[in-house]
């Protein structure tokens, strides 16, 4: 110990005390790794393999605009385009109830 602070000229104290007041990183969670955690924890409870495959294609391909958006930020509002009938994706305060 003696020897690192010689030769580092570290102080262990000022370390001690900065891991203990350091902020913990927590990662949030996107819409991707919470549908993913959906399917492998509900996977078992599917009579025919065949609703695996729908369920992991509905959310990886018709989803791919919305997996990385963060699940505990404001609420991701889906809307259908009434011109050519894609679907718009806008962050909203509001839930929106209606179906597309």
């Amino acid at each position: 110990m003696r020897a690192k602070v010689k030769v580092d000229k570290v102080d262990p104290l000022a370390e001690k005390r900065a891991a203990k007041t350091a902020p913990t990183v927590t990662t949030v969670p996107t819409f991707g790794d919470m549908a993913d955690a959906y399917v492998a924890t509900h996977e078992g409870s599917w009579r025919n393999p065949k609703h695996r495959r729908q369920w992991v294609k509905t959310l990886g391909e018709y989803c791919a605009k919305i997996r990385d958006l963060p699940v505990d930020g404001p609420c991701v509002a889906l809307r259908r385009s009434t011109t050519d009938g894609s679907i718009q994706i806008s962050r909203s305060p509001v839930a929106v109830t209606s179906a597309l």
